[in-house]
């Protein structure tokens, strides 16, 4: 039989739009997550590669990956149970109905598990969470603009301004054209800014 095992970025949580988000990398089986290894602030990812910088394992990140993968199985699981209990012929065994009853009670609990994690304040950073990750992360200058132009706190004006007392390269951000040339998610614009500061490490 076939065994598929490697490593995965599972719990994608605390988004900040056009910078970033954080991520767990996981040791899976079968693209099941077991073991977390460890959570980065991730700034690219293509396939089953990611550049991001290490944060140390990230415990909201680690639960949420956990709990959209087992949800989901949770929930199939108890679709299974009650196919086998109401399905055509009732075909089950009645030695295993406490097996059977376990499984749907499972399914029923993998639904607001499964609503919790998909939350918008799972998804996305707050302004606070996205000021400690700015923090610790060292971001510089023009991300710190990106990071205030995304919750608010300038304008696309100030941010435009900022980057160019820097002379940083001028992008849009959140759909605010900041200078002339148009900023694509396919260019390593992001990557290069974290350069000096970031790892780039691959998860197959």
């Amino acid at each position: 039989m076939l065994v598929v095992w490697g490593s995965k970025l599972y719990g994608k949580v605390d988004e900040i739009e056009d910078v970033g988000f954080v991520a767990t990398q996981f040791g899976h089986l079968f693209w099941i997550p077991l073991i977390p290894f460890n959570s980065y602030f991730v700034t690219r990812q293509e396939s089953h590669h990611f550049e991001g910088a290490p944060l140390g394992l990230q415990w909201k990140s680690v639960l949420v990956g956990y709990g959209r993968v087992f949800s989901a199985l949770f929930f199939l699981a108890g679709l299974a149970a009650l196919n086998t209990i109401y399905g055509p012929g009732h075909d089950f065994d009645p030695a295993k109905m406490n097996t059977y009853r376990t499984m749907v009670a499972l399914g029923v609990f993998s639904i607001p598990l499964g609503i919790a994690t998909q939350l918008p304040s799972m998804r996305r950073a707050d302004d606070q969470e996205a000021t400690r990750l700015a923090d610790y992360l060292r971001f510089d200058d023009r991300l710190c603009a990106r990071v205030e132009l995304a919750y608010g706190k300038i304008t696309a004006e100030e941010a435009q301004r900022r980057m160019g007392d820097l002379g940083a390269p001028q992008v849009s951000v959140g759909g605010n054209e900041i200078g002339g040339n148009e900023f694509h998610s396919d260019d390593d614009e992001i990557a290069a800014a974290y350069r000096r500061y970031m790892s780039a490490s691959p998860a197959s």
